[in-house]
C-alpha cells in the first residue's frame, strides 16, 4: 500500500535530535504545495518568506536560501547569502556559496550589493581575479542604506574591506582601504581593528 511507496518511510517522522521538530516525506511535500498552489496561490510565496526566515534562524541557510528564491524574494536570499557569506569562505565551503549564487537569476549579481559582493568573496577564494574584479565594480556602483546582515554599518565600508583584501590597488591601496577601516571603527563591523 502507501507504505511502499514511501519507502518505509512514515509520512512524519522526528528529526533526530530535535524535540520539537518533524520532516515530511517528499511525496506528501509535493502533494501539500500542489494543493496549496491550487486553493491558494497567493499564499505560497508568503509561506516560503516564513520559511526561510525560520530556516535562516534556526540554522539551516541552505534551505533558507531555496526557500527564499522560492518565494521569488531575491533581496531576502541575497541577504541570507550574505550574512553567511564569510563563514562560507572560511570554512572553504566555496563550492557551496557559489551554488547558492548560481541559483539566483540571471543578473541579480548585478543589480543586488550583498549578491555582488558575495560573489566577489567567492571569485577571490577561488582565484579569479577578473570575476573578482567586475563584482567589486558592480558593488561599488550600487548604493544600499543601512547596517548589512554581517554587522557592518555601511555598504561602502564592505565594499572597502574587499577591495582591501583583494589588494588590487597595490600596498597604497590596501593601506588606504585599511586605513578607511581602521578610522569607522565599530562601524565596519566585523572589519573593525
Amino acid at each position: 500500500g502507501v507504505a511502499a511507496h514511501l519507502d518505509g518511510k512514515g509520512i512524519v517522522t522526528p528529526v533526530t535530535g530535535a524535540a520539537d521538530e518533524y520532516r515530511i516525506h517528499q511525496l506528501f511535500a509535493e502533494l501539500l504545495l500542489r494543493e496549496l498552489r491550487r486553493l491558494d496561490p497567493d499564499r505560497e510565496p508568503v509561506l516560503r518568506r516564513a520559511a526561510a526566515l525560520w530556516e535562516d534562524v534556526h540554522g539551516d541557510a541552505d534551505a533558507a536560501v531555496e526557500q527564499a528564491l522560492g518565494a521569488g524574494d531575491v533581496e531576502l536570499a541575497a541577504r541570507i547569502v550574505y550574512r553567511h557569506h564569510s563563514r562560507m569562505v572560511l570554512s572553504g565551503q566555496i563550492a557551496t556559496l557559489e551554488r547558492w549564487i548560481d541559483s539566483f537569476p540571471p543578473g541579480s549579481c548585478d543589480s543586488d550589493g550583498l549578491l555582488a559582493l558575495s560573489a566577489g568573496w567567492a571569485a577571490l577564494s577561488t582565484g579569479r581575479a577578473t570575476d573578482l574584479r567586475h563584482h567589486l565594480d558592480v558593488a561599488r556602483g550600487l548604493e544600499l542604506d543601512g547596517p548589512l546582515p554581517d554587522g557592518t554599518q555601511r555598504f561602502e565600508l564592505a565594499c572597502t574591506a574587499l577591495e582591501m583584501i583583494s589588494a588590487f590597488d597595490g600596498v597604497k591601496g590596501t593601506a588606504r582601504n585599511a586605513q578607511m577601516l581602521v578610522d569607522a571603527g565599530e562601524q565596519a563591523g566585523p572589519w573593525a581593528v
